[in-house]
């Protein structure tokens, strides 16, 4: 009996596998689903990336408390990095508005530089208006990227700005302070339905007798360019909050809200 005790082998105990936790299964798939609507700006997605999170935190407790019969640790974390990146996608769109119209008032600002070299130049007289974009352009050292606001659907060659018709070709130096220069636009826009492409050269600077000058081909609004007008044609729309960009006879660029565009100087 012994002997046959001895001989006997000890069968190995079979282990069961473990299986993923349902929550983490669910949690993945909801938090891209999640994100993906963030990305085309859906509030929705919000609902789902707080279900993913709510479900990854349960997969955490039910894998933790499983004693190794459930897995998918590596899902629920890659779910909590998809969570934090949908919570800074909103942050990066409240973000870029605000650059967009720093941007916007740094062009308005390189703008007014080669305004005054242009009227160092030129006997004392601002850019004839009609062609005071391209003046810039040619005698001033203006890239055509600096007439465009990044908050707008203007394209290189074309303007988001114009220049106040009640100042119009006088010397820069005897413009009152508080008058204003030069301010956002949408003038010469006109409807594309479905947007054309830019042309391969549109907007470019190529030399015509020595002379710099910008490609306006068919592509680009043939009006909006050299925009000149008054509070007729302002726009506040391009930035949130609501306001334009606007260039003052002293040579400061400031954000004016909407609600204080009603107040400019705009006649000497």
């Amino acid at each position: 009996m012994s002997d046959q005790n001895d001989n006997k082998v000890d069968q190995p105990v079979a282990v069961a596998k473990a299986k993923y936790s349902p929550f983490a299964l669910a949690a993945l798939p909801l938090s891209l689903l999640g994100i993906m609507l963030f990305i085309i700006e859906l509030d929705i997605g919000f609902l789902f990336v707080l279900l993913a999170l709510v479900l990854s935190l349960i997969g955490f407790v039910q894998i933790y408390l499983s004693k190794g019969t459930r897995k998918g640790n590596g899902m629920l974390i890659s779910v909590l990095a998809i969570v934090a990146i949908a919570v800074l996608i909103p942050a990066q769109g409240k973000v870029r508005p605000v650059a967009y119209t720093m941007v916007c008032g740094s062009n308005l600002s390189g703008i007014d530089k080669a305004m005054l070299s242009y009227q160092n130049d030129y006997n004392e007289k601002m850019p004839t208006a009609q062609r005071w974009c391209d003046l810039l352009v040619s005698f001033a050292d203006v890239s055509p990227s600096q007439f465009v606001c990044k908050a707008t659907d203007c394209r290189k060659g074309e303007s988001s700005y114009a220049m106040n018709k009640y100042i119009a070709d006088p010397n820069l130096s005897g413009v009152p302070a508080d008058i204003v220069v030069l301010f956002e636009t949408d003038a010469g826009r006109e409807p594309h339905n479905p947007p054309y492409a830019i042309g391969a050269n549109d907007g470019n600077i190529v030399e015509i007798n020595n002379i710099p000058v910008v490609v306006r081909g068919p592509s680009l609004d043939p009006n909006r360019w050299n925009q000149v007008g008054g509070p007729e044609i302002l726009v506040t729309t391009h930035h949130k909050p609501e306001g334009s960009n606007i260039l003052f006879g002293s040579g400061e660029c400031r954000f004016v809200p909407k609600d204080q565009i009603g107040s400019l100087r705009w006649k000497p």
